[in-house]
């Protein structure tokens, strides 16, 4: 029984060597699969950290937009105000005018009658 007790002590050799190899090549497996995993996960967080980006881009645009929307109002505003103050100078200049004109021509009734 010595061939057969070989064979047998061989036959548990090989099935440990195979246990062996298979469990290397579950641990291997399970690092890749881990491996993806992490790999998926940090696509996952650049892929948010690029959205957020693009998010900040657009409100800091947005936020530009409206302070330009508002310099360009203030802007008019003004326009229209020193409008409205050279409408209404001129318009005071005229009363001062013609105040005059009638002061002038009551001067020269006055004197003409007198």
């Amino acid at each position: 029984m010595g061939f057969a007790d070989d064979i047998k002590a061989k036959a548990s050799e090989l099935l440990e060597d195979a246990k062996d190899v298979f469990d290397d090549v579950k641990e291997k497996v399970e690092d890749l699969i881990d491996g993806g995993h992490d790999a998926a996960e940090e696509a996952a967080d650049k892929a948010g950290d690029v959205a957020d980006d693009a998010k900040d881009a657009v409100a800091d645009k947005v936020d530009d937009a409206k302070d330009a929307l508002g310099d360009a109002t203030d802007a008019v505003a003004d326009k229209v105000d020193d409008a409205a103050d050279a409408v209404g100078d001129a318009a005071s200049n005229a009363a001062d005018a013609a105040g005059n004109a009638v002061d002038a021509v009551q001067e020269k009734v006055d004197d003409a009658t007198s």
